[in-house]
């Protein structure tokens, strides 16, 4: 396991004609870390995103791809069913690019479940749009304790990172007032299969740069 520790940052100029400050604020991350392991459903948190392969025949029912997808089977089981749930209520398909949210009841070990759409695994390249999926959450449901299941292992995790640091910047140029948005603070955010060492620390720190 591999953390890191990321201060916020606020970068801050003054257009000299008209004394509006322009301001953008890096990402809010205590702690990043990568795990060499799935998870094994076992974390206990704010926010989940798992990545989901769209069934190779046209017609496949998703529903069933869930039980063969060994990550999804796992926490499907842990959540009560909930991600079969989501699926279903969502008619979730898995396509590239899609995105299926909820939140979920208080006893639950995760508050709220991110399911993101890889496509099908014969084509698949990349998990990179997981990385906006999660930005777009973080912003949103302002978590402390975040998860990403990477399906591609360390080869993803450079990618996903730098794209969900990089959505999480605010741009307040020009924002004075009720009218400045205020930018998450995550405590950790852990990195499921993306392997440990020098490559893993390296990946996180680019991303981070």
């Amino acid at each position: 396991m591999w953390p890191f520790s990321s201060a916020t940052r606020l970068f801050s100029t003054t257009n000299a004609d008209t004394g509006i400050s322009w301001r953008t604020q890096a990402p809010g991350v205590a702690q990043l870390e990568s795990l060499a392991g799935m998870g094994d459903a076992t974390f206990k948190g704010d926010l989940l995103v798992l990545p989901v392969f769209q069934p190779e025949e046209e017609g496949d029912d998703v529903q069933l791809a869930v039980g063969t997808q060994p990550i999804l089977a796992a926490w499907d089981k842990v959540l009560g069913g909930a991600i079969a749930d989501l699926v279903q209520t969502k008619e979730f398909k898995g396509k590239a690019g899609s995105a299926a949210r909820v939140r979920l009841g208080k006893n639950s070990a995760v508050k709220s479940l991110t399911l993101v759409g890889m496509g099908k695994k014969s084509a698949f390249k990349s998990a990179r749009a997981m990385g906006p999926a999660a930005a777009t959450d973080i912003k949103a449901e302002k978590p402390k304790t975040v998860a990403v299941v990477l399906p591609g292992g360390e080869s993803d995790l450079g990618a996903v990172a730098e794209e969900m640091l990089s959505g999480l910047y605010l741009d307040n140029r020009f924002k004075t007032g009720e009218g400045v948005e205020k930018a998450a603070s995550v405590e950790k955010l852990s990195f499921f299969g993306g392997g440990e060492g020098k490559d893993a620390e390296g990946a996180l720190k680019k991303a981070q740069a």
